[in-house]
């Protein structure tokens, strides 16, 4: 129950930092009650990780290598009496390749230009990790833990990118070559101290915590035109961005009887974001780069959250109740050390989030709740840094320091059936949201192709969701998730709206032959995910392993290959406003070969508490969802 700023980065790279022995389950909270934080308007993930309570030393090796991903972990656990400490070290690294093919079109009568971009892109990454965790039982009442983690991302991403222009759609006639060589650079670490305090009385608990997370950022680009090989243009920019923040928590649980309980606690969260960028452009007439003053500025951010909440829940026969308020207090202030053309940011507001459930549960046969919650959404560092990327100067984006937070409501009901063979698990869930922020693209009078965020309107969501879970004599298992809304939105100051039905299917199986041999193959369809000013159409992916286990149980051999039938992913992307039409495809070499080792030594059963570790969704993130190409955007 604790939130990590690194693992909110991005979920899909904090799983790949902890090998999968170590996660003991994941769990995704669509109504969070009012214990958690308010934001995050998808929910929380919550990463439970198992923790080692054994006597005595453990450890593995995890070592993966593959055309497309390769990965190396290694983990050491020591138990004695009540002292445990461990040790995680590692990461991972990747390579891709994929093809850019956008065009616009400008329908502006007076013009009628089209604009066509085409060419190669590769993206080089590794992700390293450590973590260094331990715990001490003062007795049997009071217990101490503390970790660790840093981690790191360093990517490097090329391409080279023709552009060439229409007009009266006409032949295409070659305009310039866009060649860029972007690097970004990530260090974070979080360090956290709790302690937990047990009483006579069951069930009744304090809990204390502390945090200090700090994530520094570097991103460069350099970029280069050249028309019929003559370099006529050079800019190279540099954004240093930290981030750093410091979460105190203490909670409360006191339990009337074994049906009823109260909880209560509080929590401050200090939040700074300090992004320091400079250009630089050629001059050809001197030889030498000059800066130019008044695009360079240094944007210092700082946002704290006050919070405290009241919670009491009880079960009357085979209803379970429970409610909940939630209040925050935000305060913000920014300012800009070139201040000339950008005042002061300062402002705070109030939150007052109640939440509430109400199920009946028929024990080991099936169960059934209703839930409301409210929830808001803080606009993050990459939607507030005005901080202008043009690295493809026909396609620029940037933040803006002006956003407010979104609000949502939530409500949803679910059903789930227990059977010998399994479960199965059906929501049906709406959310609306006010000052929804929503991406705004226009073409400006340079005719270049304009990416920002504004508070804009609101939307909604409403859909269901069927998931199940079957399992034969521990050989056999087979999993499957059916998700479809249907998504509006409606901008309230300008004529915009859209809306679409969206859909996601997946499906997982196993099978183990025997102690030595086992097959499990996964697949994903996302359907087209709609925003304001257009859509990213479908895509799917899928693989297929085979592991064979050691006779002695200490490790295992696998072999995995990812999209076999269809080596080429394409993420399409269609958007329209006043006066322009945009396409674009990026197109993503998939087709992945992989081979697994693993070595356990020591004891490898894993029991006692748990160990909780949370990602809630503190970053609002854009459509592509994070797996863009280069330019189009």
């Amino acid at each position: 129950n604790k939130p990590s700023n690194i693992m909110a980065a991005s979920v899909a790279d904090a799983l790949k930092m902890i090998p999968a022995d170590e996660v003991d389950k994941v769990e995704v909270i669509t109504s969070p009650s009012a214990k958690y934080d308010a934001e995050g308007t998808g929910g929380i993930i919550n990463i439970i990780t198992k923790r080692k309570t054994m006597q005595g030393m453990s450890g593995s090796v995890n070592v993966g290598a593959g055309t497309r991903t390769s990965n190396l972990f290694g983990n050491i656990n020591y138990r004695e009496g009540r002292f445990g400490i461990g040790a995680n070290v590692g990461g991972f690294g990747y390579f891709g390749n994929g093809y850019l093919n956008s065009q616009r079109e400008d329908i502006n009568p007076a013009s009628n230009i089209y604009l066509q971009q085409q060419g190669p892109n590769t993206i080089l990454g590794m992700g390293p990790y450590a973590q260094l965790t331990s715990d001490y039982d003062i007795n049997s009442k009071n217990s101490v833990n503390a970790s660790f983690k840093l981690n790191g991302m360093l990517n490097h991403t090329t391409a080279k990118i023709d552009n060439s222009l229409s007009f009266n759609a006409e032949n295409y006639t070659p305009w310039f070559t866009n060649n860029t060589d972007v690097k970004t650079n990530r260090l974070g670490y979080d360090a956290n101290l709790d302690y937990k305090r047990t009483f006579a009385k069951p069930d009744k608990e304090l809990t204390m915590s502390a945090q200090l997370t700090n994530n520094n950022s570097n991103t460069n680009y350099y970029v280069f035109h050249d028309s019929v090989e003559v370099v006529n243009y050079q800019e190279k920019s540099v954004n240093l961005g930290i981030n750093r923040e410091a979460t105190f928590q203490a909670d409360y649980i006191y339990p009337f009887s074994k049906k009823a309980s109260f909880e209560t606690g509080i929590k401050a969260i200090l939040r700074n974001v300090n992004s320091n960028y400079t250009y630089q452009f050629y001059d050809y007439a001197t030889n030498e780069y000059m800066s130019d003053p008044e695009l360079d500025n240094i944007f210092d951010y700082n946002q704290n959250i006050y919070a405290g909440y009241l919670q009491g829940s009880t079960t009357v026969k085979r209803w379970g109740f429970k409610a909940g308020l939630r209040y925050e207090l935000t305060d913000i202030y920014g300012n800009f050390q070139n201040a000339a053309n950008n005042p002061p940011i300062k402002t705070d507001y109030q939150n007052y989030i109640p939440s509430a459930t109400v199920s009946y549960t028929k024990s080991g046969k099936f169960s059934t709740k209703f839930s409301y919650t409210q929830r808001i959404q803080r606009p993050g560092i990459t939607f507030l840094n005005p901080y202008i990327n043009q690295s493809d100067p026909i396609n620029i984006s940037y933040g803006n320091p002006d956003l407010d937070p979104e609000k949502s409501q939530s409500f949803e009901f679910g059903y789930s059936l227990f059977r010998k063979f399994g479960s199965i698990n059906t929501s049906a869930y709406h959310r609306f949201t006010n000052n929804a922020i929503e991406s705004i693209r226009f073409v400006d009078a340079n005719q270049v192709y304009n990416t920002t965020y504004a508070n804009l309107g609101q939307n909604t969501t409403t859909g269901t969701s069927i998931s199940a879970n079957i399992i034969s004599k521990q050989k056999l298992i087979i999993g499957g998730n059916f998700n479809i809304y249907y998504y509006t939105v409606k901008a309230d100051t300008i004529d915009l709206q859209n809306s679409g039905i969206n859909y996601n299917i997946s499906i997982f199986g196993s099978y183990k032959f025997n102690k030595m041999w086992a097959v499990q193959a996964f697949g994903n369809f996302n359907g087209p995910k709609y925003s304001l000013q257009g859509k990213v159409t479908s895509f799917f992916f899928y693989n297929a392993s085979v592991k064979r286990e050691f006779k002695n149980e200490k490790g295992s051999l696998g072999l995995g290959l990812d999209n076999f039938f269809s080596p080429y992913l394409k993420f399409k992307s269609e958007y329209s406003g006043p006066g322009f039409n945009f396409q674009s495809t990026n197109k993503f070499f998939f087709l992945g070969v992989r081979v697994s080792f693993e070595y356990r030594f020591g004891k490898v059963e894993f029991t006692g508490g748990k160990k909780k570790k949370i990602k809630n969704d503190d970053l609002k993130q854009g459509e592509e969802g994070g797996m863009g190409g280069m330019g189009g955007k």
